[in-house]
This record gives structure tokens, C-alpha cells and sequence, in this order.
């Protein structure tokens, strides 16, 4: 029996600092308290939560007192969140789903994409996300969405060509792929116990992302810088009135 591939999520990223409970957990938690007033206003009453992971944010706004739901298409983090909601008896919705076709029940009053889920979203798949969770939101409603901007990081050379993920593992960028602003990666298991695998991010920025949004129906209200894990901005959009 062959040797089995690395995988991107428990052996680079580890599950552990998505969860609500975990010491990366709470540290995340931390980070995103500082910012809350800043975009308090824009979440309404009840909340998409988009890639939510293992309910990291879902949990930490239910807290607050709001409603949410959650979905994600990693099987693995969505039993990360079911396990952790039993664990404290929370009332937070969770669907293992892609959310550019997932269908949901009722309106919301806002979405929120935490977490650099964009650096992992083509601009495609991105779009379909978004003409997707439209159709559930109230009108006048938010998207929220925090990312960092990799155009930003190439642009000053930040951006490392070889990268220690951890003392196990070592990552090399491959190419630039123009059609789809995406750069892949492979991942090398230094220890020789897994073989390596490939992953493509993207290079979206601020302008890139607000262009998007406008001929989705939505115009930016607010965007402020944070220093929260792996995101540097945050943006906020409306949906446009159909007047």
C-alpha cells in the first residue's frame, strides 16, 4: 500500500486553531474583539457565517446574543463545530455544504466571510458564492468580509518563494496561473512519511474585490485595517436598494 498524500488542512493548517476552545482559538477570538465596534452595526439580528470552519466566529457572535448559521464544505470542520456546539450546548446552525449552491431557510441580515477564507476562493468561485447567498438576504442587508491582500504582498516581495510551514513541512511557490490570479504551491513532508500535494491561492485585492462586489449589487460602506490572523482589512458591503 502506497504512501498517503499530505493533507492541506490537518497537516499544514492544523484543525486544532479553528476550534472555539483551542489556545489559537481563543487568541483569534481576542484579535477580532478589538474590531468588533467597527462593524457591530452592520450584522443585524441573524448571520450567514460563510466557510465557517469549525465555528470558530459562529460561536463567539452567538455569545453576543445574535443567530447564526454556518456553513462550510470541509466535512471535517463541520463535525469540528457539531462536536464543540453539543459540548457547550450552543443553539448555532451548521450545514456541510458548498455555499455556492447550498439552499437555505428564511433571510438573513448579514454575511460574514472571516477567517483569509478569500486567499483560498477563485474569483469565479468567489462570484458564484456571492450570486448564491443573494438571493437570502434581506434587503439593505451587509457582507462583511475580512482578507489580506496578496496582490499587496507580491507587489512589495513579502511574499517568500520558499516557506517553512512548520519544522515538517516546506512550501515552494510553482507558478502563476494569469487566467484564474492564482499562484500554486506544492507542500513537502520533510520527514518522507507523506507525499506532497499542491495548492492554489490567489491573488485578490482590495480594488480587485471591490469591483466584484459593485457588479454583484453591493457598494462599500466602510473598509479599516485589522492585525487579526492572516487578514489585514476589513470591508464592508451593502446591498443595493432595488429602487
Amino acid at each position: 500500500m502506497g504512501k498517503e498524500r499530505l493533507d492541506y488542512w490537518q497537516d499544514v493548517e492544523t484543525y486544532e486553531r479553528y476550534t472555539f476552545d483551542s489556545e489559537e482559538g481563543k487568541k483569534r477570538i481576542e484579535e477580532m474583539e478589538k474590531y468588533f465596534a467597527e462593524f457591530k452595526n452592520f450584522l443585524g439580528r441573524r448571520i450567514l457565517d460563510i466557510a465557517c470552519g469549525a465555528g470558530l466566529f459562529s460561536f463567539w457572535l452567538e455569545q453576543k446574543g445574535y443567530e447564526v448559521v454556518g456553513v462550510d464544505i470541509n466535512k471535517k470542520m463541520i463535525e469540528l463545530a457539531l462536536k464543540t456546539k453539543k459540548k457547550y450546548k450552543f443553539k448555532s446552525q451548521f450545514l456541510l455544504s458548498d455555499a455556492a449552491n447550498v439552499k437555505l431557510e428564511g433571510k438573513f441580515d448579514s454575511a460574514i466571510i472571516f477567517g483569509n477564507t478569500l486567499f483560498g476562493l477563485s474569483p469565479k468561485t468567489f462570484v458564484n458564492i456571492i450570486k448564491n447567498v443573494k438571493k437570502y438576504l434581506k434587503e439593505n442587508s451587509y457582507v462583511i468580509i475580512n482578507y489580506r491582500s496578496l496582490l499587496e504582498k507580491l507587489a512589495n516581495k513579502e511574499w517568500k518563494d520558499v516557506y517553512f510551514d512548520s519544522e515538517r513541512i516546506v512550501s515552494f511557490n510553482l507558478k502563476y496561473d494569469d487566467s484564474n490570479a492564482g499562484i500554486t504551491k506544492l507542500y513537502v513532508d520533510l520527514t518522507g512519511e507523506k507525499l506532497p500535494i499542491k495548492e492554489t491561492f490567489y491573488a485578490w485585492s482590495s480594488g480587485f474585490l471591490e469591483a466584484i462586489m459593485e457588479a454583484l449589487g453591493f457598494v462599500l460602506v466602510k473598509r479599516f485595517e485589522t492585525k487579526v490572523s492572516m487578514c489585514e482589512v476589513m470591508d464592508i458591503y451593502q446591498l443595493k436598494s432595488k429602487e
